[in-house]
């Protein structure tokens, strides 16, 4: 019976080998749905783009791709399919794409894909079915180049890039080099250029892409990798830098502004803090102004009562100090007085009987003779109670 089983395998096994090597031209071309294109690098990773407008941006679109394997279990080899899946993100200026990969899965000359599906909201939008890898391949991209200077001659070397193929055996590469005023793309089997120093002017710039040779890939068809990082040197000079370094340097010193500009800003905030810490605490410390210094009388004159000290309407501040009684006099006509014999009397007739005579140099013409009248006082009694006493 086992030998039954054994030779049902072997007769099977090259039917299904020519099942296969007839349905891959088949399936080789690949066609765009919706947008969907994919490339895959021969291990076990696969990049798509979806160049779409049918969806506004936000929506939550994912890709999945199916593969075909074999596991052993129970010592018994069985089919699965494995599916693998990753977010849309937009890169820049390009279409929204994403890498997903096969982990401990890699492909060989005769895998196909039953699909590749992009979905937006659980909704499927486009779909790729019997995807080929073979004919879809597009390498990684080859490290910094290296680029060594001599008296002479310049080496420029450099690595087919990282995760590759076993199937792939040798590779194509093209160099681009750009001079001051001159780019030239150079297409080459091996993995440096040599050239002479003379030859080079100026700056001078370099990269290189790769894609397996036509006799490596299972006579699949393939694409050119992206540009590798550009290297950069001087013609003449040992020095060269690469543009991950360059790029390096530009966000260091960017992160140095960044650093600089929050430490300055810190710097402002604690200084204001601490001047205004200092105007309060001196504002603390400085004393109250005594007013007694200035208004004396606040205290002298009302007690400190600062109500009567705004307001001293009801109070006099001046007292008026007492004067002699002056009894007022009032100036009438002469009339005859009979006067006593005794001396007090004579001494008051005397200022009673007051008469005035004109001058000897005035015009008597209109103006009143003073002669005939005299004057006198009304408050006789006056003088004559100062007489007497």
């Amino acid at each position: 019976m086992s030998h039954i089983v054994v030779m049902a395998v072997v007769m099977l096994w090259p039917s299904y080998v020519l099942v296969v090597l007839f349905s891959a031209p088949a399936a080789h071309c690949q066609k765009e749905s919706q947008g969907l294109y994919c490339v895959n690098d021969f291990v076990n990773n696969v990049s798509c783009t979806w160049n779409s407008t049918a969806v506004a941006p936000g929506v939550d679109c994912w890709i999945y791709g199916a593969k075909e394997t074999w596991t052993y279990e129970e010592n018994k080899r069985v089919y699965r399919i494995i599916t693998r899946g990753c977010k849309l993100k937009q890169h820049r200026t390009s279409p929204p794409g994403c890498s997903f990969v096969f982990d401990k899965e890699e492909f060989n000359c005769y895998d196909v894909m039953p699909n590749i599906s992009v979905k937006c909201n659980g909704e499927l939008l486009g779909s790729l079915e019997n995807y080929d890898p073979g004919f879809h391949i597009k390498m990684n991209p080859p490290g910094n180049p290296n680029v060594s200077i001599a008296a002479n001659e310049t080496l420029i070397s450099w690595s087919p890039g990282s995760r590759v193929s076993d199937f792939f055996a040798s590779f194509a590469f093209q160099v681009e080099l750009n001079q001051t005023r001159e780019v030239n793309i150079l297409s080459l089997r091996e993995q440096q250029l040599l050239i002479p120093s003379w030859q080079l002017q100026g700056h001078c710039q370099v990269r290189v892409r790769v894609k397996p040779s036509d006799k490596s890939t299972c006579g699949h068809s393939t694409h050119w990798s992206n540009w590798s990082p550009t290297t950069s040197w001087r013609a003449g000079k040992i020095e060269a830098t690469t543009s991950r370094d360059q790029d390096w340097f530009l966000d260091q010193t960017s992160l140095a502004v960044w650093v600089v500009m929050l430490s300055f800003s810190l710097f402002v905030l604690l200084l204001i803090f601490y001047m205004s810490c200092m105007i309060k605490r001196r504002l603390k410390l400085k004393p109250v102004p005594n007013p007694s210094k200035y208004f004396p009388t606040l205290h002298s004159v009302h007690g400190g009562n600062l109500k009567k000290w705004l307001n001293p309407a009801s109070e006099s501040f001046f007292t008026t100090q007492p004067c002699d009684h002056i009894s007022p006099v009032e100036v009438c006509e002469s009339w005859d007085v009979v006067l006593s014999s005794s001396p007090s009397s004579s001494s008051t007739s005397a200022l009673l009987n007051f008469r005035s005579y004109p001058s000897a140099g005035l015009d008597t013409s209109g103006v009143v003779d003073n002669s005939s009248s005299s004057s006198g006082f009304s408050n006789i009694g006056y003088f004559m109670s100062s007489s007497s006493s």
